[in-house]
């Protein structure tokens, strides 16, 4: 339905994001005007040369301009989410053309430290190996735990919350493995979401969820500032979802971040899913307890840090859904998770 409907493009991997139509129009009749002039270019007095010159230049102004105005343009709307790909643009070598491509990697296996000829397939295996880490043998959760009642009654998602999610979605996200661009939910929100609703709900009270939503596609991103980019760590994973899958996903964070809000469920040290609190936070409270500490003349502050590796790809599915019932979670959320 989505390729009857939207037609097919295949943009050029060497596509600029400040390319427009009207330049690409201007191009194709300067191009036209330097065939002409090849053909004549034994007749060095003929007026086409001269035409050709002066429409080449104009054509070069124009792209000078759109660029110039597509980057200020980019840069009075930068957000705080898109610093880091201001960072990443600023910091990296303009000469350098082999970011776009995974290096042969130092495989752990190999005594030496060293790797041989590396296939994608082998990279990907490493990789994996260093994101993604194996699971206990044991999870620590007691089958027989007697649970506290849930610390309020669970409710199924609104059309209202449907909204919400998807206006903040961010336009030109890369898709999931459906190929639905974000900018489509937000442009049709008032169509689909009567439709896409009642889906949702149907994930709980039918207690499905759909397969096609679990399936996801994992990008392998630089680390930016690393010197060797032969480590296997010096590469992050991020990963595409279905849009429909994130959308709902969206709505139960934004459920379970209200009811641990509402009761008190997180600690007032914890800024991570915290309303309203950030990594400034914590950093103001770090230099208060020194500051506090220096006050009180106790000369002596010890700090550890501790770096966890693979810490979000490598939760225990058990021991989550055993915690978010013993903080009182309704047990519908966890068995949603679950699925």
């Amino acid at each position: 339905m989505l390729g009857e409907s939207v037609p097919l493009t295949k943009p050029s991997p060497y596509a600029k994001c400040w390319w427009s139509k009207e330049l690409d129009i201007k191009h194709k009749a300067v191009h036209k005007l330097g065939r002409i002039a090849k053909k004549r270019a034994e007749r060095r007095l003929d007026p086409i040369h001269e035409t050709y010159r002066i429409a080449w230049n104009k054509f070069t102004d124009s792209m000078k301009r759109v660029k110039e105005n597509h980057w200020k343009e980019w840069l009075e709307e930068l957000t705080l989410t898109e610093a880091w790909s201001f960072h990443r643009y600023a910091a990296n070598d303009s000469t350098d053309q082999i970011h776009t491509r995974i290096k042969t990697l130092q495989d752990p296996n190999k005594e030496n430290g060293t790797a041989a000829m590396q296939d994608n397939a082998r990279k990907s295996e490493i990789l994996y190996s260093v994101f993604f880490r194996p699971p206990p043998e044991n999870d620590h959760v007691d089958p027989e735990f007697n649970y506290c009642p849930p610390v309020c009654e669970f409710r199924l998602i609104t059309d209202q919350q449907v909204h919400r999610a998807i206006a903040k979605l961010s336009l030109y996200k890369a898709p999931g493995l459906n190929g639905i661009s974000n900018i489509i939910f937000m442009k049709c929100a008032d169509l689909l979401v009567p439709y896409m609703a009642p889906i949702f709900r149907a994930t709980f009270t039918l207690e499905t969820y759909p397969d096609e939503w679990k399936c996801s596609s994992t990008i392998v991103l630089r680390k930016p500032g690393r010197l060797d980019y032969s480590i296997p760590k010096a590469y992050r994973p991020i990963t595409l979802l279905d849009s429909m899958a994130k959308i709902l996903s969206s709505c139960i964070a934004d459920d379970l971040t209200y009811i641990a809000e509402e009761h008190n469920l997180l600690p007032p040290t914890h800024f991570g899913g915290h309303l309203g609190r950030s990594i400034v936070n914590s950093l103001h409270l770090l230099t208060k307890f020194i500051t506090n500490s220096w006050a009180s003349r106790n000369d002596h502050i010890s700090l550890l840090f501790l770096d966890v590796k693979a810490a979000f790809p490598g939760i225990i599915s058990n021991k989550l859904k055993h915690n978010l019932r013993k903080v009182g979670i309704p047990k519908q959320y966890v068995d949603w998770y679950g699925r």
